[in-house]
């Protein structure tokens, strides 16, 4: 090769370098910058427990996914929108797909629909988004775009979505599920309060239906849990009860106490459960681990039946 040439091409090669030192360092960047967001810009992902979504599709049936990173999966189960439910916070029977209007009405936004879900399903949920998040579902990347980066209502934050699209992009065909709640057992239909057709809620929860809602430290041995009562109204704590058995806790012991006038309180011996009670029942949190051979303590007062 002539030295001319030698030389031109060196000299190419010498103008290539700083442009891909420039990329490499662009890719960093984001990296680092995407990294950051998911890190410091989250409420509820974590990336490695689970987490339940309350949303609703286009005809109003509510949609109740479950990302499990432990397994790789995403279930959703859909509830026909016709199904009749005792609303959170005393608001009455209602249509399931009236719920996320309702709770706009009443200034709760999706926090009334995941609470009820909660409250007459059993399905301890507490995060939601309407029904753009459901892109997270899919493993398309139209769908995972507009769930991350589109404008809509929900109590999850830009690292929580991103970190979701992320888990979504690497779980398998294979391990995607999507359940009819009224081919499960647990729906039965009938005729509504309104003289409609529709369904209602018959017996227990299925176990392969319960099992999706489970807390893995809670569901790893025995999770001994008390409750002391001091609503002052019956039944509140056998249908709380009802709830911490899907999460895998054991309530060994109730108590009636004297009625006072606050929300709940837990104490908990693990910070990871405590939280997740308090995000599902917005109970504060003492610090203070909970007596005797307890794993944890829930006090509930006279607020948490206008709550719950």
């Amino acid at each position: 090769m002539p030295a001319q040439r030698r030389v031109k091409k060196v000299l190419r090669l010498q103008k290539a370098r700083p442009k891909f030192k420039v990329l490499i360092y662009l890719i960093i960047l984001i990296g680092l910058t995407f990294g950051t967001i998911i890190f410091f810009n989250r409420a509820f992902w974590n990336g490695k427990d689970k987490l339940t979504i309350v949303s609703r599709d286009l005809e109003d049936n509510v949609v109740i996914t479950t990302y499990d990173p432990q397994v790789g999966e995403i279930i959703s189960i859909t509830v026909p929108s016709q199904t009749e439910v005792e609303v959170a916070k005393n608001f009455g029977v209602w249509k399931i797909g009236s719920v996320w209007q309702l709770g706009y009405q009443e200034k709760e936004k999706g926090a009334l629909l995941a609470k009820t879900v909660t409250r007459h399903l059993k399905f301890p949920s507490f995060v939601w988004a309407d029904r753009q998040s459901l892109g997270f579902n899919s493993s398309g990347i139209s769908g995972l775009f507009k769930a991350t980066f589109s404008k809509y209502d929900s109590n999850l934050k830009l690292g929580d979505k991103i970190g979701l699209a992320l888990f979504s992009l690497g779980v398998e065909n294979s391990k995607r599920a999507d359940l009819k709640l009224e081919e499960t057992g647990y729906l039965k239909k009938t005729t509504l309060s309104d003289g409609s057709k529709g369904y209602r809620v018959e017996g227990s929860i299925p176990q392969r239906i319960a099992i999706l809602f489970t807390n893995t430290k809670m569901s790893n041995g025995t999770y001994r849990i008390v409750i002391k009562d001091r609503t002052g109204r019956p039944g509140l704590t056998e249908e709380l009860n009802l709830v911490l058995e899907v999460l895998g806790g054991k309530v060994l012991s109730i108590t009636r106490e004297d009625e006072a006038d606050f929300n709940c309180e837990i104490r908990s011996d693990d910070k990871e459960v405590g939280d997740l009670i308090r995000n599902l029942f917005n109970c504060r949190v003492a610090p203070v681990d909970p007596g005797g051979n307890f794993d944890m303590e829930i006090v509930l007062g006279k607020k948490f039946a206008d709550e719950f």
